[in-house]
Formats: structure tokens, sequence, C-alpha cells
């Protein structure tokens, strides 16, 4: 398959849930936790299994970047680590992000399954403002925006304000999305940018 975009990232598994309490304890300034794997709790792969059956993970990391950019109409490919596990050779984490990956039209080819390491999991505890994904969703539309006026770009005369607009209203779009269904809103990108310079114009008519 032939690729216009490949992102190298971490592959993650953002779990939701009010009962996360511990993430208070490893909440550091600008509501940032890093923690190892010993500070996360002590489930079982069916577990992990069980909350993804209940739609309480979404995909983050590459997950928020690639389908986007696919469903923008570009050809998308991520290299990303996999753990190894029970579920057709992955853990459930892994299990859950290739699946989603695939049934969005992104080629999964270059993904690693490492024997020891699980795949990235995150947890999101129930009193936050959810905004997981919102960098990525506003850099997969200016990718897009990039990839699809590269010759402007290589030249220095990219319409950068545009491209801000574009890499905005995917944000948005993502943002406003339901959990399970994140990708929903995102049209291919001549009809995304249809929506920006309608906008810009209506603006101006004002």
């Amino acid at each position: 398959m032939s690729t216009d975009i490949l992102i190298l990232n971490t592959a993650v598994a953002d779990f939701r849930g009010s009962e996360f309490t511990f993430t208070d304890k490893l909440v550091g300034p600008g509501g940032l936790a890093k923690c190892d794997t010993k500070d996360m709790p002590d489930y079982g792969q069916r577990q992990y299994k069980a909350r993804i059956d209940k739609g309480l993970v979404t995909v983050g990391g590459a997950g928020n970047v690639a389908p986007l950019i696919a469903k923008a109409g570009l050809k998308v490919a991520v290299g990303v680590n996999l753990g190894k596990g029970d579920f057709d050779g992955l853990d459930a984490q892994g299990r859950f992000f290739y699946d989603m990956m695939t049934k969005n039209n992104v080629d999964m080819s270059q993904t690693y399954i490492h024997p020891e390491l699980p795949t990235g999991t995150t947890f999101i505890g129930g009193k936050v403002i959810d905004l997981a994904g919102a960098g990525d969703s506003f850099r997969a539309g200016l990718i897009c925006y990039v990839t699809n006026n590269l010759d402007a770009f290589k030249d220095g005369v990219i319409d950068f304000e545009e491209a801000i607009q574009i890499a905005n209203l995917f944000a948005s779009l993502y943002i406003q999305a339901p959990l399970n269904a994140r990708y929903i809103n995102i049209a291919r990108y001549p009809e995304m940018l249809r929506a920006v310079k309608k906008a810009k114009y209506d603006n101006v008519s004002d």
C-alpha cells in the first residue's frame, strides 16, 4: 500500500472512570501526570477487555491523528509498539488500538509486537474536563492542509491562516463528537476546506 503520511508515535488506550482516584496523587503542575508501569492499577487483561466492551476507552497517541487524516482522504500508516497478549497475539489494549485503526482505513503493517511491555495505557479520572486528543486532532488538520498544499509549503507561500483554521475545525469537530465515535464529524478534505472558506467569506460579508 502506498502511503502519503507515516506516523511514528506511541499507541495508547485511554481508559476513563470516576474510580481512578489514584490519578489525583500523580498529577503535577499543569495537570500532567507521569508514572511508571508499577503505578498502574493491577488490572488483568480480562478487566481491561470488560472496560473496552463497555465503551469506557478511546485510542490515544497516534490513534487521535491517523484516522482523522484517513477520513480526510489521505493514505496513512502508523508505526507503533503494541503489547503481546491473548487477544489474537495482542494484549487487550493493543487489540483495541489495532482494530480501531484498521476499521478506519489506517495501515498497521508497521506494527511491532513487544514481548514484555504492554500497549501504552492512560487513566482519566471522572472529575476532569476531558479534552484528550484536542492537540492531536489539531495537528491532524494541519498535516492534511500542508500535504494538500505541499508545493506552496515548500515555496514558502502557503496560507498559514487558512491552515490554522482547518486545524481548528478538525479539533473542534473531534472534541464535540461522542467518545465512542470521535471521528464521525470529520469529512474528506475538500469538504472541510469548503467549510473554512465559507466561514471566511461569511465573516467578510458581515
